[in-house]
């Protein structure tokens, strides 16, 4: 069993907590593991543009057929949604909540016959753009439609760059709680 335990028969909401280090190679151990798994995945990135996120996904060997995007930052950054991304949808700016719920409605509309994984990339880049009151507002709206529509939820972040309110009242809304080295890790069975 993985250290996330996410599949297609036990959806969860599980905050992932990372060390400072370059956020990809966090995202990227997520993902891998989740669509290992036989589950789709819905990248909601704040942190990083699509494309970006798209290329390194590729070269680590990542089936993108199973991956999608919420991209929040390319065209706030003045890039254009990319036409090459089918399925994936490209807001104006990071602090539209209103317009990233609609985004995440419309693609939990048709989940297909695979089961579909929201992971939401970061928790601490959301927090440039919207205060911490908003964001854990939209956090649990978003873990609480999820959970009644049992799909996985994942919320990744860098613990050391959380209130530790805010890291409290996460840690309330999860599942569970999983912290990330090297590789994915579940402290419980350390």
């Amino acid at each position: 069993m993985s250290a996330l335990d996410i599949t297609p028969d036990n959806p969860r909401i599980v905050l992932v907590l990372s060390p400072a280090r370059p956020a990809r190679e966090s995202n990227l151990a997520v993902v891998r593991e989740v669509t290992g798994e036989g589950v789709r995945v819905v990248v909601v990135t704040v942190n990083q543009p699509a494309r970006s996120l798209a290329g390194h996904y590729l070269k680590n060997g990542i089936d993108m057929t199973t991956v999608r995007f919420i991209d929040t930052v390319t065209k706030y950054a003045g890039g254009d949604a990319a036409e090459d991304m089918p399925g994936s949808v490209f807001l104006h700016r990071p602090d539209d909540l209103t317009g990233l719920s609609i985004a995440i409605t419309g693609v939990l509309k048709d989940p297909g016959e695979q089961k579909i994984c929201i992971i939401v990339d970061s928790v601490n880049a959301m927090l440039i753009y919207i205060s911490s009151a908003d964001l854990l507002k939209f956090i649990h709206y978003l873990a609480s439609k999820l959970k009644i529509l049992e799909i996985s939820g994942i919320f990744l972040a860098m613990e050391s760059g959380l209130d530790p309110a805010l890291l409290a009242r996460l840690t309330a809304i999860s599942d569970d709680v999983i912290e990330i080295g090297g590789a994915l890790e579940d402290p419980r069975q350390a």
